[in-house]
């Protein structure tokens, strides 16, 4: 199987078959190499069969990349962070629970404190 360039942005998927399908899609498999062709079925009960046999169409039997969506897997993270130092904080002073966080995310504790500043939008 040959693999093709990533999709340029998420705007190409948007505009083949909407927002809220293009979002489906996204969130299912985003990060991996899919074929549209192979995975018609899996891709109509996300969206429709409409929009499923466009993509195939569009896309032909080559992988095609699905990129991440890093801003919102970020802002998922950070509020995950967010939703933990609190729980946390119920039992730990919070120094003692960024060092937990610390361990159980893998980042550093000035990145915790960085993520615990910000606020849910």
């Amino acid at each position: 199987m040959s693999k093709t360039e990533p999709l340029n942005c998420v705007a190409e998927l948007s505009a083949l078959v909407g927002e809220v399908f293009a979002g489906r899609i996204l969130e299912k498999y985003a990060g991996a190499f899919i074929s549209f062709q192979l995975l018609r079925r899996e891709i109509a009960d996300l969206t429709d069969l409409n929009a499923s046999k466009l993509l195939a169409f569009h896309y032909g039997a080559p992988d095609v990349y699905i990129p991440m969506r890093s801003a919102e897997a970020r802002a998922k993270r950070n509020r995950a962070v967010r939703a933990r130092f609190d729980e946390l904080t119920k039992t730990l002073s919070a120094r003692a629970a960024v060092r937990k966080i610390v361990s159980e995310f893998k980042c550093s504790e000035r990145r915790v404190w960085y993520w615990l500043k910000e606020t849910d939008e």
